[in-house]
């Protein structure tokens, strides 16, 4: 996917009522910097990991492979 098609598509889920941005603080940077040592994901996927772990959430849609590295998310391609 070209950046602009994945520029285009993250500013529109961005823009949709129905999806949360949650705010971001330092104890959640120390403990995605421990999962991504963890499990050996980028800073950003382990923040979405720990995110997720704290909202109940477990399934997400992704292309990024890396996500299958943690086995208590379902990756969803569609």
């Amino acid at each position: 996917m070209s950046l602009n098609d994945a520029l285009s598509i993250e500013k529109a889920l961005c823009l949709r009522e129905n999806i949360a941005i949650v705010d971001v603080s330092r104890e959640n940077y120390i403990a995605a910097l421990d999962e991504a040592e963890r499990h050996q994901v980028g800073l950003n996927d382990a923040m979405v990991y720990v995110l997720m772990k704290r909202n109940n959430l477990d399934e997400l849609y992704s292309f990024d492979k890396d996500f299958d590295r943690f086995k208590d998310l379902k990756r969803l391609k569609t």
